[in-house]
């Protein structure tokens, strides 16, 4: 059963009002009036019926919400494959011992993210607790990180201590004598309203700062260019603070500390229906599932399949939508049976691809970019190969091309996560590709996943050595993934905003958008932006999904004793 948010007595009552005991200030006030979230007894009367088109975490996330919120208003959900799931999948394959299981996409997840206590709160409706592996910060998985640069690997300091002795390894060399000296460094003019996170991190501190550390983080995430990505959208409160105090430095000791007034609204509504199993959590830094990350989109698939509100319609592609102002309805070449003219309608498909969809193109939505990666999941039967344990390695733009060939972004240590749980043996995913293959051919990119093993194989053999170096694989899975990550590149802010605005004034607020294309790529986003999409529609029957794109900021102000 799903639990509603908490009325505004309740929060009055508890967390805003311990909140406002603390933190006297008017901003905080707003906050808490704006935090009632909860969900009418019956969704707004303009919503008849519901179209989701794209069967992946968004598209199943914003069925899931609707069939709760709107459980008397038809929902039909439209994906183009024959399975649903999108990027994330979990595979068995066989070798001449038994099966492993790959994760082909995202595998965990972090609990204390801004978007993280609603698939918690997801988790926990489904009763999916029991099926969680839960890494604890001590876990070598948890703390135990490097980077391959330029010839070795470098293990990044957890603690003060292994911070000091860090300090010899190539990839510090230049890092810290610039950490002091961004303290008294000028605040960026007023003219400038974006800029790269290379940019901004070299600006404020120092390249090699930027391109040997910033870059491989941002390979791991985004599998981008930190020349190219925007500082204001992947980092917003570290902008924000060089605007309001000068610098970063100075942000981190400013009395005047600052949220995102969304995060405040959307974490409020969860925490108290979750505050039992958020207690379970303590410690954890992040998670994953015994039989894969599959395990959630499956359980949220079963679940929609119960509800009466709710039809699935898989192998349809849609070519076009149109509007005649009252209804959208769906060109399919696939002549789905299932009615399909819908009041309201929500793509969850990457952005360029939604916009090709629209009767005419929205010119912001073309312009946010994708990348590819291809992805080798590797099983070998010796259980120690690696030299190292812990979550795995990420590469920076800076390696050179003798000692990353094949222009891989990172390698993750599977078995080291699922260690408990997991095949024995070695498992491990390498990442192959992203914006280093931006300008490549379709041509080039089959020839890329043709070879694919063979590269990660040599990628490990380089880098790792080792066992590597002898053993051959026992089982071996790849996927290309063509467009799976949206670069939200400098400007990325602004095309939102445009894009929401054309949406209201030719949809009128019943066409909305969902997904990794806008506010965040991690499946936790997804999950955020579905639920706010579905409680707004339900309360106000019209949105488009980008009402929060530009960050408003609840201020607090620290107490000093």
């Amino acid at each position: 059963m799903l639990h509603p948010p908490p009325t505004l007595s309740a929060l009055r009552s508890s967390t805003a009002r311990r909140l406002l005991r603390r933190t006297p200030t008017t901003l905080i006030r707003r906050v808490s009036l704006e935090a009632d979230n909860s969900i009418p007894d019956e969704p707004h009367e303009s919503i008849q019926s519901i179209g989701i088109i794209g069967g992946g975490i968004s598209g199943l996330a914003s069925a899931w919400y609707l069939s709760k919120f709107a459980p008397d208003v038809p929902v039909t959900l439209i994906e183009k494959s024959g399975r649903l799931g999108g990027w994330i999948r979990s595979k068995k394959v066989g070798h001449e011992r038994g099966t492993v299981r790959f994760d082909m996409g995202p595998r965990t997840l972090r609990p204390w993210s801004s978007a993280g206590l609603g698939t918690l709160d997801m988790i926990r409706q489904l009763d999916l607790q029991d099926e969680m592996v839960l890494v604890p910060k001590t876990a070598p998985a948890a703390k135990e990180r490097y980077i391959y640069y330029p010839d070795r690997l470098n293990r990044l300091p957890s603690s003060i201590p292994t911070f000091f002795t860090s300090l010899r390894l190539p990839i510090m060399k230049g890092i810290f004598t610039s950490l002091i000296p961004e303290y008294f460094k000028p605040k960026r003019p007023a003219t400038l309203t974006d800029e790269s996170v290379g940019s901004f991190i070299t600006r404020r501190f120092s390249r090699p700062l930027a391109e040997n550390v910033v870059s491989a983080a941002l390979h791991g995430i985004y599998a981008g260019d930190v020349d190219k990505l925007s500082m204001k959208s992947l980092f917003p409160k570290i902008w924000r603070d060089e605007e309001k105090h000068g610098s970063i430095g100075k942000g981190l000791i400013a009395r005047e500390k600052a949220k995102p007034i969304d995060d405040v609204v959307f974490n409020d509504a969860l925490r108290i229906p979750n505050r039992k199993f958020m207690w379970g959590l303590r410690g954890v830094v992040m998670y994953c599932f015994k039989q894969g990350m599959e395990t959630l989109t499956k359980a949220i698939e079963r679940d929609l399949r119960s509800s009466e509100n709710v039809t699935i319609v898989t192998e349809a592609e849609v070519d076009k939508i149109k509007w005649d102002g009252e209804y959208f309805s769906l060109d399919s070449p696939s002549h789905f049976a299932t009615p399909h003219k819908f009041t309201h309608l929500i793509s969850t498909l990457p952005a360029p691809y939604t916009s090709r969809l629209l009767p005419s193109p929205v010119s912001p939505l073309s312009l946010i970019p994708l990348t590819t990666v291809l992805v080798v999941n590797l099983y070998y039967h010796s259980p120690s190969l690696l030299p190292i344990t812990g979550f795995g390695y990420l590469l920076p733009k800076t390696v050179p091309a003798s000692q990353n060939p094949h222009q891989a972004l990172g390698v993750i240590f599977d078995s080291d996560v699922y260690r408990k749980f997991d095949e024995p043996g070695t498992k491990l995913t390498v990442m192959l590709g992203g914006h280093h293959w931006d300008g490549l051919s379709e041509a080039e990119l089959r020839e890329k996943e043709e070879k694919a093993v063979e590269m990660a194989v040599e990628t490990l053999r380089i880098q790792v050595g080792g066992g590597f170096v002898t053993e051959e694989p026992a089982a071996v899975n790849k996927g290309l993934m063509r467009g799976c990550i949206p670069q939200y590149t400098v400007g990325h802010e602004e095309r939102c905003i445009q894009a929401r605005g054309e949406l209201e004034e030719r949809f009128g607020g019943r066409l909305a958008v969902v997904g990794s294309s806008y506010k965040g790529v991690g499946v936790s986003d997804c999950i955020r932006m579905a639920r706010e999409l579905a409680v707004k529609w339900a309360r106000e029957g019209e949105g488009t999904g980008l009402e929060d794109v530009e960050k408003r900021w609840a201020v607090r102000q620290r107490v000093v004793w």
